[in-house]
């Protein structure tokens, strides 16, 4: 995720028509949609090696800013913005003096555990501590814990084995919610008409075991129009922000893995982060990190942003009329539910018992 430093006032969106990317200005900003709850869970902030020790970065999360550091000895914070002193931004001229971060205002040091440990004057410090966030580290990605009422993580993000090249990323914001993000993902039909599929089917019923759900598709991309890539695509969702995708592209006897992120940074806007790496059949050397460089720019350029007119502009719909072929949004729409809690009463509650293992097949 792209921290806020890097994030400008303008969100731009691109058009796939004739293997042309069209870069549009997004709508005005004045112009919102209903706000929506956040969704409880994991949620990626930026990668681990944007925060080496002894730095500092700052990315806007849930509507305030989150401050991330990393201590000489490598032990990764997340905190409150705001010294609790009297409030300076630790993300403006604040740093890492061994294994405290300190305050670019008057001195004052927290140490990995947020309690003030000294001030700047050598007096004894005040009880004052700052407002640690739950973060791990997987996968590459750094992830932090939200949740309205301020539970503990109940489940985890598992890591992955590292056997794939680097991967290539980009980052853009938009004006989407991730439900409707990682929605996009069952959504059958809009592959035909948004990604240049000419044909696409769910190869075995979506899978859901609590905050985990596997949905496995194929189809035949005709993007680049000259030829068709067979595509077969196992996805893994984790909570409402977090997509891991296994694919292979049976004809050119390569599989790759990609990620697909999105992070609330308000109530309207998301960061959405795309990764790809690929393998060829030589395993993890130099043709594969060829093709990853040649063949995912081409994905960034035209088949991922190819969405981003669609978030940018599209509504919510509670009750939408739903045709045979859509692919099973209503199933998906029910696993939703669990990551709501009850008091922010929109768009889904959290039922006792709704998470369960369960098999869905869609007609």
């Amino acid at each position: 995720m792209t921290p806020t430093s890097a994030v400008g006032t303008r969100s731009w969106q691109y058009v796939a028509r004739r293997n042309v990317v069209k870069r549009l200005e997004s709508p005005p900003e004045t112009v919102l949609r209903p706000r929506r709850p956040y969704a409880n869970g994991w949620f990626v902030l930026g990668s681990s090696k944007d925060v080496a020790p002894g730095k500092i970065r700052t990315y806007r999360f849930v509507g305030e800013d989150v401050v991330v550091f990393r201590t000489r000895k490598g032990i990764l914070r997340a905190s409150g913005a705001y010294c609790p002193h009297l409030g300076a931004h630790l993300g403006y001229g604040g740093r890492v003096d061994g294994e405290c971060v300190v305050c670019p205002f008057h001195g004052f040091a927290y140490d990995t555990t947020g309690a003030c440990v000294r001030t700047g004057y050598g007096t004894p410090p005040p009880k004052a501590a700052l407002s640690l966030h739950t973060v791990r580290e997987v996968n590459g990605f750094i992830l932090i814990w939200y949740h309205a009422e301020g539970a503990e993580p109940t489940w985890e993000i598992p890591p992955l084995p590292d056997d794939f090249p680097a991967q290539r990323r980009h980052d853009v914001r938009l004006r989407e919610h991730p439900q409707e993000v990682t929605e996009n993902l069952v959504d059958l039909g809009h592959f035909l008409h948004v990604h240049n599929f000419s044909a696409i089917a769910q190869v075995r019923p979506m899978e859901i075991d609590g905050p985990h759900l596997r949905y496995e598709f194929e189809g035949v991309n005709r993007t680049p129009r000259l030829f068709g890539i067979r595509e077969r695509l196992v996805a893994d969702v984790y909570g409402l922000g977090y997509i891991a995708v296994h694919f292979t592209l049976p004809d050119l006897h390569i599989r790759g893995r990609a990620f697909a992120l999105s992070t609330p940074t308000d109530p309207t806007h998301v960061v959405y982060s795309y990764g790809a790496s690929l393998m060829g059949p030589g395993g993890n050397g130099l043709p594969a990190r060829l093709v990853t460089r040649l063949f995912v720019p081409f994905m960034m350029a035209i088949s991922v942003p190819a969405d981003y007119p669609m978030w940018n502009n599209k509504t919510f719909l509670e009750h939408p009329r739903l045709a045979k072929g859509d692919g099973p949004i209503i199933a998906f729409r029910r696993w939703a539910k669990q990551f709501y809690s009850a008091e922010t009463g929109s768009n889904g509650q959290a039922d006792a018992g709704s998470v369960r293992t369960e098999t869905v097949q869609f007609d």
